[in-house]
């Protein structure tokens, strides 16, 4: 007869310190391992929140077996103290919750804020700086977010259609004479004619390039295509929300007539303005 022990690797046992029970049960549950003994301490010396874990047994990170159980103190509160939280703008997330925990409070919300700042960076606070609150009051911070959002798709090179040609003018028809109307020429004295002078010749239409490369932080908008030459403004078939057009390149070969700019407008409004270059 063949006897085989099993030896089971060792775990890493988590760190359960300022988590509630339920937390904590759910990290052990994670690790095959289970709460043990429970036992309730004065949270004032550590400046623990009431129904936080202030110690564990075994301590976080040392070796431990499936199913052994983690005896954990939790605290009864802090009695009859007041605290503040300094001005903790501008810190980290991190930073700012660790100058909570040593004032006795608890982050209980985190709200993102869209911002030029570093992400992660605190912007608000609530209680306000040097507010007097009771130990283990709950603390609101607003951190910085990301502004814009990458596209979920690259946008890639995009087409513009050609614009329309200028429509020629039509010459109106001579009016047709009314009935018994004397249609006998009669004598006038012709009138010098523009032919005398000559006309300065139209400008012929020409093709024109547009390109463009949009800035990575492009402002929030809808933006549009328009072109303006000697006929007028002409809007293109171009309409793109930011998101999908930052840090992409469009491009478009257009017929103008005369001198011809292109300009990109934000929400209905002029936003800048492009050169034509050659076809």
């Amino acid at each position: 007869m063949t006897l085989t022990i099993n030896n089971p690797p060792a775990i890493e046992v988590p760190r359960l310190e300022e988590m509630n029970l339920a937390q904590a049960r759910d990290a052990l549950k994670d690790r095959a391992m289970a709460v043990g003994k429970v036992v309730k301490v004065d949270g004032t010396l550590t400046s623990t929140p009431e129904g936080r874990i202030v110690a564990q047994l075994p301590e976080a990170g040392s070796s431990a077996q499936q199913g052994q159980p983690v005896q954990l103190m939790v605290s009864t509160g802090i009695q009859g103290k007041d605290t503040f939280l300094p001005n903790v703008g501008g810190m980290t997330f991190e930073q700012a919750r660790e100058y909570a925990r040593a004032a006795g409070l608890v982050v209980t919300t985190v709200v993102p804020q869209p911002s030029d700042a570093r992400e992660g960076t605190v912007l608000e606070q609530s209680p306000a700086p040097f507010a007097r609150v009771k130990v283990g009051s709950p603390v609101k911070l607003t951190v910085a977010a990301p502004r814009y959002s990458a596209p979920s798709r690259p946008a890639g090179s995009l087409p513009l259609p050609p614009a329309p040609l200028p429509e020629e003018p039509v010459t109106p028809a001579e009016p047709e004479p009314a009935p018994g109307e004397d249609t006998a020429p009669q004598d006038v004295t012709p009138t010098p004619t523009p032919q005398e002078i000559p006309a300065e010749p139209a400008p012929a239409p020409r093709t024109v390039r547009f390109a463009y490369t949009f800035p990575s932080d492009l402002p929030e908008g809808t933006y549009t295509l328009v072109v303006r030459d000697d006929t007028g403004e002409r809007p293109l078939d171009f309409q793109y929300d930011a998101a999908g057009l930052a840090g992409q390149s469009a491009s478009a070969t257009v017929t103008v007539t005369g001198d011809a700019v292109f300009v990109v407008q934000r929400d209905g409004q002029d936003y800048l303005t492009v050169t034509p270059g050659s076809p």
